[in-house]
């Protein structure tokens, strides 16, 4: 240690004295006392400590000391005809992931028991690239040339890369025990006898030359011996390169495991063979390609893919000692066992031909027929290899609901690789190449191998879509169908004609259509409210009423109730009155208010279908001691005629007001049924009916046709019909027609004034003529009515004998208005009035 220090400070010093003293010094950089950092080309003999190696760094000459050389994590070193020889521990230790470039002539070798000759840490990986030679020597005991040592901080090392270059591990040297050429080294223990698992990852031999040989009972590349501690190796894949792998003398395999020793085993991962000139060399108990002896040494499974150029598998054995070695490709000896064994994409089995060679000495000659979705290969070469996995089975792609994603179709296993090689899946759509089958539909996928295409049909089906919007808020009405309700875009009522139910929410299947095709149309149920709907009613016809009733004894057809059945019909003529309809089904028909009922406020007349109506009148004496008698006869469907009336002034002179009648007459109508006499107000007479009133009248009378006036209470005076009435046949009957009943009279009074005899309703008047006493008279009067109707041609002249029968309203005997008598009737022009008010005014 003081002699280092004595040289680094001395150089430190030579450094300062010098003009370049600032480029020099960037070659060194000063770590510790023992380790230096130089950049650029180091050369390995001048170094006087241990060097950790960084990236660029190019490694040259050969090593003075036993100084520990190792490789920074990232770095990438070049060995440019470097030597390290070290007899204290490891030969180059690799601090991470590391790439070694090889150029010239390069050797690693540690002389230290159990120690690799190159070292990685574990989960890193060690790369070895470049045109050199690298030569690698483990230690004659325990330890492999590249890979794990059996002290703890060496136990575990990472994944080695072998990319170019000629490497030779452990050549034309024996180890006695136990290490790998390239992998694990003696599986060890400590101190107190603990068992040191060691392990190495992964070993990958891409190009290059490559010659490896294992210590005794190790392999040339896998696992070493496990002696005590446990071994695992990773997988060991060859894709190119020539390769040369030769275990140890007894026990381990060319490629694979060593033997196992400890209960813990001894295990590596898959053997694969992608490409690349391989041979693997074993000698007693071990596999040539799998596993070493016993039974705790296994390895996984061993493929050897066609595109190989050469694998051979070789166990050197001496003459008549077959008994004692394992399979050539498989498991050793004792127990031992290994998984899987493919060639050429067959499934073999242990393979015991030794040597073995793949591929053999064979020339295929197949041919292929499909049938369906499958293809079958024969080869018409004698004594073909190739025995099983001659059938290729198209598969359809599993999963065919839609998701976006491309559906693929796959070949089931156990197909030769041999006899089909690796053929491609083409696909079609309506016998149209595509490149992918994503969207719903019917595909096809097609292999052809040989001008044999097998197919196979497959669906993509439609998803069930997610996140839709069920409607809300949809309305109806009671009666309606859902085919007027209106849906959103993409919905549709699955039954449109269904009615949409009872009033209130109702529930109705509807069909929700995704606008993306690759999702299908469900059915969803969606809530309706239903309102109710307005019944349909017939607004009943006019309504004739009594007057002064309440329309609660007013009847109206099923359905209809009056709004306030106490009103009452108060007024004359027609009027409306407002109604409610109620439906019978109240439950999804709403009620109907303040509609309109005409009412027809009137005298109303009933239809006497018991018996005979009879009225009668007792008249008491008369003039002529006539016993009056009025036939009621009722007629229906009787047309009023609606011609114009005209009214006249009453004279006044002759009767006087509230003058005392001697006979009044009051008309009641009598109904009998089943003997009991009931006496019909005027309120329960019905409209429509007509009463024909007969009376007789005194054979004196002679008359032409008359009118009938019929007068009410002094304030309402009317003329009976339009039509003129006159004696019947006999010359004995008044006939007289009437369309409303109430108390009326007729009124036989008799008085003389002035010599002329008035009879009023019904007498006959007797004009007793004195020519002598009154001819004067006469005479004055003809000449007045001569001048009046040719001077005066307004005043008119009416000499026929006219009767005015009156039927008055009863009031204590008392004459209301006066009456027309008997008489010659003279009456100006202007006092024709057109309305029955303008008459009553005068």
């Amino acid at each position: 240690m003081k002699k280092r220090n004595s040289i680094l400070t001395m150089t430190i010093a030579f450094a300062m004295a010098i003009p370049s003293a600032f480029a020099l010094a960037s070659l060194f950089e000063v770590k510790d006392v023992k380790q230096v950092h130089a950049t650029g080309t180091v050369e390995l003999s001048t170094l006087t400590g241990d060097y950790v190696a960084q990236d660029g760094d190019i490694l040259t000459g050969t090593l003075g000391g036993n100084y520990k050389i190792s490789v920074a994590d990232g770095a990438t070193v070049t060995l440019n005809n470097a030597t390290i020889t070290t007899h204290q521990g490891t030969g180059l230790t690799c601090d991470g992931t590391v790439a070694l470039m090889l150029s010239g002539e390069n050797t690693i070798r540690t002389y230290t028991e159990g120690y690799p000759g190159i070292f990685v840490v574990e989960h890193k990986t060690l790369t070895i690239d470049g045109e050199g030679t690298l030569n690698v020597f483990g230690p004659e005991y325990y330890g492999p040339g590249i890979g794990s040592g059996y002290t703890t901080e060496l136990s575990k090392c990472g994944n080695i890369v072998i990319n170019s270059g000629t490497i030779n591990i452990n050549q034309n040297e024996d180890s006695r025990s136990g290490g790998a050429g390239i992998g694990s080294g003696t599986g060890w223990h400590d101190d107190d006898y603990n068992p040191i698992p060691q392990s190495v990852g992964n070993i990958t031999i891409n190009g290059g030359v490559v010659k490896t040989k294992g210590g005794n009972n190790s392999a040339g590349i896998g696992g070493g011996y496990a002696r005590f501690g446990s071994i695992t190796c990773g997988n060991i894949t060859i894709t190119g390169g020539t390769v040369i792998s030769e275990a140890g003398q007894t026990s381990g395999a060319g490629i694979g495991t060593g033997r196992s020793s400890s209960s813990l085993g001894n295990i590596c991962g898959d053997i694969i063979f992608t490409g690349g000139d391989v041979t693997a060399i074993s000698h007693k108990y071990g596999a040539a390609i799998g596993s070493g002896s016993k039974s705790q040494s296994s390895c996984g499974n061993i493929r050897i893919y066609d595109s190989v150029e050469r694998v051979k598998a070789f166990i050197d054995l001496p003459q008549g000692s077959e008994s004692d070695y394992g399979d050539t490709i498989g498991a050793g000896t004792d127990g031992a066992t290994c998984g899987e064994i493919t060639v050429g994409g067959v499934v073999t089995g242990p393979i015991r031909t030794n040597p073995y060679i793949y591929p053999l000495q064979h020339t295929h000659d197949w041919s292929y027929v499909a049938d369906g979705a499958s293809i079958t290969a024969s080869c018409s070469a004698s004594d073909c290899p190739v025995t099983s996995g001659l059938t290729l089975t198209l598969e359809a792609p599993t999963s065919l609901v839609y998701d976006g994603s491309a559906k693929v179709a796959s070949f089931a296993d156990g197909y030769s690789d041999v006899a089909f090689g690796t053929p491609s899946i083409e696909y079609y759509k309506d016998n149209s190449l595509i490149t992918e089958c994503v969207n719903a539909g019917t595909y096809e996928a097609r292999v052809t191998v040989g001008g044999a295409t097998a197919k196979v049909q497959f669906e993509i089906t439609q998803a069930t879509p997610t996140g839709y919007d069920v409607p809300t808020g949809l309305e109806a009405v009671y009666g309606d169908k859902l085919s007027s309700v209106t849906l959103p875009e993409h919905w549709s009522w699955k039954n449109p004609n269904d009615l949409v139910g009872n009033a209130g929410e109702r529930t109705h299947a509807a069909i929700y259509t995704p606008e993306d095709p690759n999702y299908k149309a469900v059915e969803v149920n969606v809530t309706v409210t239903v309102a109710k709907a307005n019944p349909t009613y017939v607004v009943p016809s006019t309504i004739d009423a009594p007057y002064d009733v309440e329309l609660s004894t007013i009847g109206l057809p099923e359905g209809f109730s009056w709004m306030d059945g106490t009103q009452k019909t108060t007024e004359w003529g027609l009027h409306a009155f407002k109604a409610k309809y109620t439906p019978s089904d109240t439950a999804n028909y709403n009620i109907v208010e303040n509609i309109d009922i005409k009412v027809n406020v009137k005298w109303i007349l009933v239809d006497p279908t018991e018996g005979d109506v009879s009225v009668t009148i007792n008249d008491g004496e008369t003039a002529y001691n006539v016993d009056i008698s009025v036939k009621v006869e009722v007629k229906t469907e009787v047309t009023v005629d609606e011609k114009r009336t005209e009214y006249a002034s009453i004279g006044r002179e002759f009767i006087k007001q509230d003058e005392d009648i001697n006979a009044i007459y009051s008309v009641k109508l009598i109904r009998t049924v089943n003997g009991v006499q009931t006496e019909i107000q005027p309120s329960d007479i019905k409209e429509g009916t007509k009463i024909i009133v007969s009376m007789p009248v005194p054979e004196q009378l002679v008359s032409k046709p008359f009118r009938l006036l019929e007068i009410f209470n002094s304030s309402e005076a009317k003329e009976f019909s339009n039509n003129e009435y006159a004696i019947t046949g006999d010359g004995k009957t008044l006939m007289v027609e009437v369309d409303r009943m109430g108390e009326f009279a007729f009124i036989s009074h008799t008085d003389t004034d002035n010599g002329f005899i008035y009879t009023t309703g019904g007498g006959i008047p007797v004009v007793v003529v004195i020519f002598i006493v009154l001819g004067a008279i006469i005479l004055s009067l003809g000449i007045a009515y001569v001048l009046m109707m040719f001077v005066f041609n307004k005043w008119i002249r009416k000499d026929d004998k006219a009767l005015r029968a009156v039927i008055l309203g009863k009031k204590d005997n008392k004459v209301r208005l006066l009456v027309m008598p008997f008489r010659f009737e003279y009456r100006q022009e202007a006092e024709v009035f057109d309305t029955k008010q303008e008459a009553l005014k005068e």
